[in-house]
């Protein structure tokens, strides 16, 4: 079963620790292939963005303790799932 990609972008201004959420992630399996920063810009939630609905970004909202996701298949065209960390 082909796991999905998943993306990361630090929207938390360094406050959390991204390796520590890209090695829940990659401990079950999947591929982390990129953490970029919004540089400046803080977001005050984290967000997890699909390109589509599947029992992957379920999971991945389970590991991060996040009940909902959005589905946006404009903003995932680099991975299947971009997950954007909060503050």
């Amino acid at each position: 079963k082909k796991l999905a990609n998943v993306e990361i972008i630090d929207g938390s201004c360094g406050k959390k620790d991204l390796s520590s959420i890209k090695s829940a992630l990659e401990s079950k399996g999947y591929r982390v292939k990129d953490i970029h920063s919004t540089g400046s810009v803080e977001y005050n939630e984290t967000k997890i963005i699909a390109k589509k609905a599947s029992a992957n970004v379920n999971t991945i909202c389970k590991i991060l303790g996040e009940e909902k996701y959005v589905v946006n298949p404009s903003k995932t065209d680099t991975a299947d799932i971009l997950i954007v960390i909060g503050a």
